[in-house]
């Protein structure tokens, strides 16, 4: 058997072969097919409501920190906003939700931007769908996630934020976007943009009230405006 192709492009070799589907355990199998016995509906004929039923841990979020913060000048997860850094501030947010969450600190694919931790992100998931949040975005509140969430559980394979005239974090892709992220990080396209474009994903535009939580924070300048608005913002969440 011929091994899966192998990016020519230097210091990118990147290995193309997307991951097997992920699949139910046997028990959980077993368990599925009883449930559907009880409700009447034929288990040799229950992939679509398979599907439906699968819970919500077949999504894993996933907070990009790979980054090198070269703008910043220090490692932006570390910095603290009350009593939490700013990566323990989105943790806490993307706990709410119950889905898995992991932080992606080392990049398999370095210098290209978020797209070294997305595909590093899909590349060693198990999960079908992988949400993609951002250390350096303290405001994103887990409402917010929620309605993402709820959004791409109505078809959507991939949905990224969109807010004004741009496209990017948070965002949540299916993980057989592998192929697409390989090609971009392949071609030197980085931008989270040109992946959506590329992917022909849906958009999610979140109402006025909630469009501040976008705000990301990535020189000094920006760091010393995310601390006065922390402040003297009013929050319910732990400082």
């Amino acid at each position: 058997m011929s091994a899966a192709p192998q990016s020519t492009l230097p210091g990118r070799m990147l290995n193309r072969a997307t991951p097997a589907p992920c699949e139910l355990s046997p028990i959980d199998q077993i368990g599925l097919d009883l449930f559907h016995s009880a409700i009447g509906l034929p288990v040799d004929h229950c992939a679509r409501a398979q599907m439906k039923l699968r819970p919500s841990s077949f999504v894993e979020i996933c907070i990009l920190a790979g980054g090198l913060s070269r703008r910043m000048g220090r490692d932006k997860s570390r910095l603290r906003l009350g009593r939490r850094t700013m990566l323990g501030h989105i943790r806490g947010e993307a706990r709410e939700l119950g889905l898995p969450v992991r932080v992606i600190r080392r990049d398999a694919v370095p210098r290209c931007g978020p797209l070294g931790g997305v595909y590093t992100a899909l590349k060693t998931t198990r999960a079908d769908a992988v949400m993609f949040l951002a250390c350096d975005m303290p405001f994103v509140t887990a409402a917010l996630l929620r309605a993402m969430h709820r959004r791409f559980g109505e078809g959507n394979k991939y949905l990224f934020v969109r807010s004004e005239d741009t496209v990017g974090l948070p965002f949540l892709l299916r993980r057989d976007a592998l192929a697409t992220v390989t090609t971009q990080i392949e071609s030197g396209r980085f931008s989270l943009h040109e992946l959506a474009r590329a992917l022909k994903a849906k958009t999610f535009c979140p109402p006025a009230s909630q469009r501040a939580e976008l705000r990301n924070v990535n020189t000094p300048g920006e760091w010393a405006r995310t601390v006065r608005l922390w402040n003297n913002e009013p929050r319910t969440r732990d400082a």
